[in-house]
């Protein structure tokens, strides 16, 4: 019997497309976080440890003394401003030494530099949660004072679902689930490719996806006597149907 030759199917247009995204979102991403992740530490050094991409700093709330507004694990989105633009009723993210890591309250009291004789501001911030556990009642009654020095920047906005995705990107396995999306594809359709490429006939010889004219010519010499009868009767038939000649019966 003779070998038969599969020809390689092309990839679809689809399929191209596809490959090209995943290759595209794959490669962005890497740099992305990479360039996001280097330019942010950077900025951190001068931002009490806190990364900033171009002024603004994403924070994941860990207390609840901002409740209801700002929910335990949701995210708060702080801009720096200029100090004379804190208005009272602002939130402030600020660094307070006193438990060392960023806090953010409710401004309460403005001193500005000719009020304070020092040339800095002085903001006076409370929690807004009066019924609070980390406060053990009311956080509106807890103050802290400090100085334009130690201030992060206003709270321009925050979300609930952002401090999710954000807490998940933030996590070593989250971060390669999502690059792993578009890898994985790449990798499976990879694999795919080299599997039917490496067929092989029952023989275990590797079938050509693109036969060289010695593979023909091996095929036909394995062809039998009566396989080659029967060829050449359909090709003689197949030219006379097309010049329009009937073979006599």
């Amino acid at each position: 019997m003779a070998k038969e030759i599969k020809e390689k199917k092309p990839k679809s247009k689809l399929r191209k497309t596809l490959e090209w995204v995943f290759t595209g979102l794959f490669a962005a991403l890497l740099l992305f976080f990479a360039g996001m992740n280097i330019y942010g530490n950077i900025a951190a050094r001068d931002n009490y440890n806190v990364p900033s991409y171009f002024g603004y700093s994403i924070l994941v709330v860990q207390t609840d003394s901002m409740e209801p507004e700002y929910k335990v694990n949701s995210t708060v989105i702080v801009k720096k401003v200029n100090f004379e633009e804190i208005e009272l009723g602002d939130d402030l993210t600020f660094f307070w030494s006193e438990v060392n890591y960023p806090m953010t309250h409710r401004v309460s009291e403005i001193k500005t530099p000719e009020e304070s004789g020092d040339g800095h501001y002085y903001f006076t911030t409370h929690g807004i949660n009066k019924e609070s556990s980390q406060c053990a009642g009311d956080c509106t009654y807890q103050t802290q004072t400090f100085s334009d020095n130690v201030v992060i920047g206003k709270v321009v906005g925050n979300s609930v679902f952002l401090g999710g995705v954000f807490n998940f990107l933030t996590q070593w396995y989250g971060l390669l689930i999502l690059l792993l999306i578009p890898a994985g594809y790449l990798i499976v359709t990879s694999i795919l490719d080299i599997s039917r490429a490496l067929k092989t006939d029952e023989n275990g010889e590797v079938i050509s996806a693109n036969p060289s004219l010695k593979n023909k010519d091996e095929v036909l010499n394995n062809i039998s006597e009566e396989d080659r009868k029967r060829l050449k009767e359909e090709l003689l038939n197949q030219m006379l149907e097309e010049k329009g000649i009937k073979k006599d019966e």
